[in-house]
């Protein structure tokens, strides 16, 4: 006859409980981090490109402003040359 309840009785419960946590918290985090590991980027026109970076500039500075932009491979370059003449 028991008396007292056993307070382990219930622990090999509470470890699997415990690891069932573990292991699907560590598989939302590495699924996370694999979905956030797509390096696939479509680079734009140059003309999408020029024409969207010349909307920060003021309207009566835009055809003096010097634009740089990314090409096919990745690599920067100039798309519109700064423009210094001042009448």
């Amino acid at each position: 006859m028991k008396l007292l309840a056993d307070p382990f009785e219930n622990r090999s419960d509470l470890n699997s409980r415990i690891m069932k946590f573990y292991f699907l918290f560590g598989l939302m985090i590495v699924t996370a981090v694999g979905m956030a590991q797509d390096t696939t980027v479509e680079i734009p026109a140059p003309e999408i490109q020029l024409k969207t970076a010349l909307l920060a500039a003021p309207a009566d500075q835009r055809s003096e402003a010097m634009v740089y932009a990314y090409n096919s491979k990745g690599e920067l370059q100039v798309l519109q040359e700064l423009c210094l003449i001042h009448i």
